[in-house]
């Protein structure tokens, strides 16, 4: 177990996230003159770099007195000029999000993201998938980036629920036991005793949802085949 680092760290890291917060609504609040807002560490020295197109920006009145507070909790503020700009990568994105490569494409999973420090939006998908939404979002140029989810790590597993499991239905095949069977026949023998059945596949980008429903079961899956199973 960590410790503690006691309230000294604590106030200061509050007070490092009121400037960064601060700083953070007005770079929101005027897309076409910053790319983003990038903060590094908390609690001890905070890092926080700004990405602008306008350079004018370090002037302004609300910023400059955000970086003559900084050094007051231990905040270090670098300005960075940029190219594009923050309505312009938002854009790109609502267009990746619009079009659905998801469903047009066939893809599983998806993961999107504005990075300011290299002015880009990223798009992170299956390795297989990679060259398929380059050509389709090509028009985008160096804006949009896309890159591969890596290889599935065939070590991976699901949480397990500890609690009492009183009252939960009980399928015919134990969890536990799916594992290294085929993918397809286990989810139809446990849709058809009523569970919901989620597939996820390793070799994907996925997020798991971690509410209780003991009429779930989730199949981590690769190459046609359960890596792993768990109920709820």
């Amino acid at each position: 177990m960590t410790a503690d680092p006691g309230p000294e760290y604590w106030r200061r890291q509050h007070a490092q996230l009121e400037v960064y917060n601060e700083l953070l609504r007005i770079v929101e609040g005027e897309p076409d003159r910053f790319t983003g807002l990038v903060g590094d560490g908390s609690g001890e020295t905070m890092r926080i770099t700004v990405h602008a197109v306008d350079p004018t920006v370090r002037y302004d009145e609300r910023v400059a007195g955000l970086v003559a507070r900084a050094p007051h909790v231990d905040v270090e503020v670098t300005f960075v000029d940029s190219r594009r700009s923050l309505r312009e990568l938002t854009a790109i994105r609502d267009d990746v999000v619009h079009q659905n490569p998801l469903q047009e494409s066939g893809l599983r999973g998806l993961e999107l993201w504005i990075d300011p420090s290299e002015e880009t939006v990223y798009v992170r998908v299956a390795d297989s998938a990679v060259e398929t939404i380059r050509r389709r979002f090509a028009q985008h140029g160096a804006a949009l980036t896309v890159v591969g989810n890596g290889p599935a790590d065939l070590s991976t597993r699901l949480r397990r629920f500890s609690g009492s499991r009183d009252g939960w239905p009980v399928p015919t095949l134990d969890p536990d036991d799916a594992a290294g069977r085929p993918a397809e026949e286990v989810a139809t023998l446990y849709r058809s005793e009523g569970f919901d059945v989620v597939i996820v596949h390793l070799e994907d980008p996925f997020g798991l949802e971690t509410k209780l429903d003991p009429r779930r079961i989730t199949l981590l899956v690769h190459d046609g085949r359960i890596v792993d199973a768990a109920q709820s």
